[in-house]
């Protein structure tokens, strides 16, 4: 973990967030143009505040909105991008499940262990 790598993640995050903003997938097309876009925004980058203008916002898009937020905000996806492959995790080649799991050092799969946290389990297998 080089402190290079640690300063990028400051920069990253926040640029993810906005590309997600700008320019959505499919499935979260109606951000896109969105009157509360800035609110959203913040929302999903910045883990100390979440405007209570996206209270208004249907049960599904806040839903949305929270996903993100834990993934982007709540760091997952800075911890995930942390990880080493086939140091830290990796998908164990024999087991049925095509899913990361943590590894106890290089190339070695921890025995009958996986991710407690399943963001961090699917963004690992992807």
């Amino acid at each position: 973990e080089g402190s290079h790598l640690v300063d990028m993640l400051d920069d990253l995050i926040p640029m993810i967030a906005r590309a997600i903003i700008n320019d959505p997938p499919h499935e979260l097309s109606w951000m896109y143009g969105h009157v509360l876009s800035d609110d959203i925004l913040q929302a999903i980058s910045d883990k100390q505040t979440f405007p209570s203008s996206l209270q208004s916002l249907p049960k599904n898009y806040q839903d949305d909105v929270l996903a993100l937020r834990g993934f982007l905000a709540g760091d997952v996806l800075r911890h995930c991008l942390l990880k080493r492959h086939r140091v830290h995790y990796g998908v164990a080649r024999p087991g049925k499940k095509r899913l990361a799991i943590p590894f106890r050092f290089a190339d070695t799969p921890a025995e009958r262990s996986e991710f407690a946290h399943p963001d961090c389990a699917m963004a690992l297998s992807i």
